[in-house]
């Protein structure tokens, strides 16, 4: 069967994203595709590529299309966005810690040229950046290899400074971030709680106030990792329209309970919700969705597995109810039966998507390794 973009549904007249304020659906993984798998059940790798899109330049967190767990750590005091940065160089300044020491004393060697009270402004208007996350601490303790960004007046008053969004890639028509555990994909309650899509459109309309974010697919709350966002309504409907064909691999990471019987497989049944919106599998296809998940163990211990997942389909909860009917729930996941909770939080990564560029045709990847790991 042919795969079909996320958001699809199976009624007569398929609708697509929305503007963010008017999302109604449930905050899900990507909503489905109707294919079966072919015979090779181990993708090819496809090269992760840099951008060179000259649109406004693409604003990478990485060198490449490619990003590490390195890359995602925020853990600063991040909220603060500047409206200047005094005395700060017009274009970024990247300096590499060789010994530990304290954000402040690493600052006056590194910048002898500046007094103390210029570079403590700096701080204190954000304008010093540490993995990708914006940093006030004085005494901030680095470590060898760290490298802090002493960022330009123009990137700090524009930049991203929520800690649970990294941007991965930006260009004119797309967003590429890593998602934090935690965090609405978009709002569907209607009560203005925290979520992605919102984060996202208050950062680009500092730039221009009638920019807007248009959704492409979803996350569970709970579920971290990478997702696409279109900031064009020509961008979103044709990687919408072209899903089956745009995404070439969504790869996830997830730590369940248990070991398993077979090192890889497939899970083919049919998904249906029920009034208190929990999500059950079933083998009769009158009662549910067709919802396809492979999977293959990484390594195990006497009480937990990790497991990479690709999906055929994008049903609500898929794997979370996939890996609780084969007995082995999803670490942290007590609504589908987990009881060991070792990470404090649903222990589901989206660790890689691939896919074609909708207006470039580029093809890009980008991969933010699993924050967990066997128990």
């Amino acid at each position: 069967m042919k795969r079909q973009h996320p958001n699809h549904t199976p009624s007569p007249k398929p609708t697509h994203p929305s503007k963010i304020d008017r999302v109604k659906s449930t905050d899900t993984h990507p909503s489905k595709i109707d294919r079966v798998k072919s015979t090779d059940t181990h993708p090819s790798k496809i090269d992760r590529v840099k951008s060179t899109d000259t649109h406004p330049k693409p604003t990478t967190s990485p060198q490449s299309g490619t990003v590490t767990d390195r890359d995602i750590h925020t853990r600063h005091d991040s909220r603060v966005t500047p409206h200047t940065c005094p005395n700060s160089p017009q274009n970024t300044r990247r300096l590499r810690v060789q010994d530990p020491a304290p954000l402040l004393e690493f600052l006056k060697q590194k910048l002898p040229g500046k007094s103390l009270t210029s570079i403590k402004d700096l701080l204190k208007h954000a304008c010093i950046r540490i993995d990708n996350a914006p940093v006030t601490q004085f005494d901030y303790p680095l470590a060898p290899g760290t490298e802090v960004e002493l960022l330009s007046p123009q990137q700090a008053r524009f930049a991203l400074s929520d800690p649970r969004l990294t941007i991965l890639f930006e260009d004119a028509h797309l967003l590429v971030v890593h998602k934090a555990s935690g965090l609405h994909s978009v709002d569907t309650t209607g009560h203005g709680v925290d979520n992605a899509a919102s984060i996202l459109e208050a950062y680009i309309r500092k730039r221009d106030p009638a920019r807007r974010i248009f959704i492409v697919h979803r996350l569970d709350r709970d579920t971290s990792g990478v997702m696409i966002f279109a900031k064009t309504r020509e961008a979103q409907d044709k990687l919408v329209k072209s899903w089956n064909d745009s995404v070439l691999r969504r790869e996830y990471i997830a730590l369940a309970e248990g070991t398993f019987a077979h090192a890889e497989g497939t899970i083919d049944s049919y998904l249906y919700e029920d009034d208190r919106k929990v999500v059950h599998a079933t083998s009769d296809p009158h009662k549910g969705l067709r919802a396809i998940t492979h999977y293959w163990v990484l390594s195990a211990s006497p009480t937990h597995s990790l497991v990479k997942l690709e999906l055929d389909t994008g049903r609500t909860n898929q794997i979370r109810v996939h890996l609780q009917s084969l007995g082995h729930p999803i670490a942290g996941d007590a609504k589908y039966g987990a009881t060991t909770d070792p990470i404090n939080r649903l222990a589901l990564h989206a660790q890689n998507i691939t896919f074609k560029h909708p207006m470039t045709h580029k093809v890009l990847t980008f991969q933010v390794d699993a924050p967990f790991a066997l128990p």
